[in-house]
Order: C-alpha cells, then sequence, then structure tokens
C-alpha cells in the first residue's frame, strides 16, 4: 500500500470535513476512519499474504463483511477517554458525553477500508511479476479491487471503456449525436429548473447524472459491431481486443464510464459513510444527550430561518 498517502489524505480529509460540519466530525470521527484508511484490507494481507483468498475478500466490497467484528473492536474505543497525565481510562457517560454509536462507528470502519482501495487503485500497478518463496508468480493481482470470480475492478478497467486518442480525435459519428442531445436539456434544467430551490437542486441534478450515465451502462453492454479496428495504427485500446463494448463511441473515446463508477464506488460510498459516521444512520432513532443536542440544534435552525425570512420579506 502507498502508505504515507493513505495517512496524509484521509487526515487531510478529516481536517477538511471538521472545519466543513462545524465540529460535527469529531477527533474520534477521524481516528477511526483514518487509521482504517491507511491499514483497510491489507489486514488480511498481513496475516494471510497478499495472494491469499482472504486477502482478495477483503479488498474489495467483501470489507463490508469484515468491517463488522472490527467496528466492535473501535466501539469499545469509543465508550472510553483515555488520559494521558496521568494515565488512566476512564468510561465515558453516555448521558453527558456524545458517545458514537456503533452502527456510526461501522460507517466509519466501511468508508476507511474503502477509501484505503481508492489510493490501491491509482498508487499501485494492477498487476505485477513477483517471487513468492521462490516461486515466480506473473500477471499477480495486485492494485485491483475483486468483485468476485474473475471480476477485478483496476485503471485499465476504467481506460477500457474509452478509446484514445479521445475528445473526438477519432470522429465516432454517435457522440456528436448524443451530446447533441443531452447538452441542451443540460443547460435548460441547469439554468431553467435547478437554481428555483434546494429540491429542485437535488432532483435536477440527479436527473442529469442519470440522463449521462444510463445510456453509456447500456451501451457497455452491447458488443461493438461497427467495425472499428482497435488495433490499428495510432488507435490505444486498454481493454480486451476480442471484447470491445460500444460506450467508447458515445463519449467520443473518452472513458466517462469507468470514470464515473470509479468515482461512485470508491469516493462517493466512503464520504455517504463518513456522513452516516458522524450524522446518524438513516431509519436509527437517536436517544439521550445526543437526541437533546439535535432537538436544540433544530429549534435553533428554525428561529434562523424565521428571522431570516422576516428580514427578506
Amino acid at each position: 500500500m502507498p502508505g504515507f498517502a493513505h495517512i496524509v489524505v484521509a487526515l487531510g480529509l478529516s481536517v477538511i470535513l471538521n472545519k466543513m460540519t462545524d465540529n460535527k466530525f469529531k477527533i474520534k470521527h477521524a481516528v477511526i476512519f483514518t487509521i482504517n484508511a491507511f491499514v483497510g484490507p491489507d489486514l488480511m494481507g498481513i496475516f494471510f499474504g497478499y495472494q491469499s483468498g482472504a486477502y482478495l475478500f477483503t479488498h474489495g466490497y467483501g470489507w463490508f463483511v469484515v468491517a463488522i467484528p472490527i467496528a466492535l473492536l473501535w466501539s469499545v474505543y469509543t465508550h472510553f477517554k483515555l488520559q494521558w497525565r496521568p494515565f488512566k481510562i476512564e468510561r465515558r457517560n453516555p448521558n453527558k458525553e456524545s458517545v458514537i454509536t456503533y452502527a456510526e462507528v461501522l460507517c466509519l470502519v466501511i468508508a476507511g477500508g474503502i477509501f484505503h482501495q481508492t489510493m490501491d487503485l491509482i498508487g499501485h500497478p494492477s498487476y505485477i511479476d513477483w517471487l513468492v518463496d521462490g516461486e515466480l508468480l506473473e500477471n499477480a493481482p495486485w492494485g485491483v479491487v475483486w468483485f468476485g470470480w474473475e471480476n477485478y475492478f483496476s485503471i485499465e478497467a476504467i481506460w477500457s471503456t474509452g478509446m484514445f486518442p479521445c475528445g473526438f480525435e477519432l470522429g465516432f459519428l454517435e457522440s456528436y449525436i448524443f451530446l447533441g442531445i443531452i447538452v441542451p436539456i443540460s443547460v435548460f434544467l441547469v439554468f431553467g429548473v435547478m437554481q428555483k430551490n434546494r429540491k429542485a437542486f437535488y432532483r435536477t441534478s440527479i436527473f442529469i447524472m442519470l440522463m449521462y450515465t444510463i445510456p453509456l451502462i447500456i451501451a457497455y453492454f452491447i458488443p461493438d459491431m461497427s467495425g472499428f479496428d482497435v488495433t490499428a495504427e495510432g488507435v490505444n485500446f486498454y481493454g480486451d481486443p476480442s471484447d470491445v463494448r460500444y460506450v467508447y463511441r458515445l463519449t467520443g473515446g473518452e472513458a466517462d464510464l469507468g470514470v464515473i463508477v470509479y468515482f461512485v464506488l470508491f469516493l462517493f460510498v466512503p464520504l455517504i459513510f463518513i456522513y452516516w459516521g458522524f450524522s446518524g444512520v438513516p431509519g436509527l432513532k437517536k436517544t439521550g444527550f445526543r437526541a437533546k443536542i439535535e432537538k436544540i440544534e433544530a429549534e435553533e435552525k428554525k428561529r434562523k430561518k424565521m428571522k431570516i425570512k422576516e428580514l427578506t420579506s
């Protein structure tokens, strides 16, 4: 793993989140997230070897399963307060302090482990040759994320949804038609609908994202029957030449679909779990001191909203 990068990036993100959330993402949240972003799925590699099935399982979305027992250990940490001088450990009083629940700890552990993979995908070569106990393993998976059987997600998998040089250099007619339809619709939605209110912003954003992404997903499952020669001089294709998908023709050769999938799985997902890790898991009712705090905050927010409305009316 690119160890120092895991720590630096995770801590940097934690500092930004602490500032942006006005300290709702607290130091303990940051510690749990950062340490799991640092070690994460490599735990299984350390104990069982980096070519073991256990490691391949956790170096993917199998991490969700392993995170359950790991979160139990971290949950103990959240219920105690450690003092260095004099060195002593005190149990937190859940009626007086905002104790992080097990469900929230689990979310932070999951987020850290997935974020670890975010950096491994771009910080490691996908496959390497290396000696294990004197035996040469050729083309062994290294900087990849396993999704079952022979399905590995890698930087090459991202590139394989494009055709290079991209940016309309290879002249795919389908890309002009595709953009000619969705760009005017997007412009209308952004300037005509999105800016009305917060709800309109959410709905419009989701619609635009789906409008771009769904056609690309459909095109990915359609074999390329155009007859385009992916092995021609001056053409660069990073997938399997015998299994080319139609999607590249809609994007002008850009690897849009691969990039979207990468950011959804390895940025949006951990960010969502980070949010649940400090704000509470949807569907789980907050109790005790935290419930009282949130009630006060909600009342204060309502008062501020009414004052702003009075000033602007």
